[in-house]
């Protein structure tokens, strides 16, 4: 399992929802091609692809260089 980070397997978890919406409606109608993606959002009607949408936009992500973090932990 790839926890959502492989390049073969679009991510969409945090992206604008706006975004996911036309993606979403792409994939449905084979606009872009994707097995899963497409094949799930074929079974999808425009309402799911909003709630969906939603959801998925809705979800937090936090991106850092874990190189540029400094963290101190100083005991008294």
């Amino acid at each position: 399992a790839s926890g959502g980070n492989s390049p073969l397997v679009p991510n969409i978890s945090g992206q604008n929802k706006e975004y996911l919406i036309v993606k979403l409606k792409e994939y449905k109608t084979n606009k872009i091609q994707h097995p899963q993606m497409s094949m799930i959002a074929q079974m999808l009607k425009d309402e799911d692809i909003e709630s969906v949408s939603t959801w998925y936009s809705s979800i937090k992500v936090e991106v850092f260089d874990p190189e540029k973090v400094l963290v101190t932990n100083e005991l008294d």
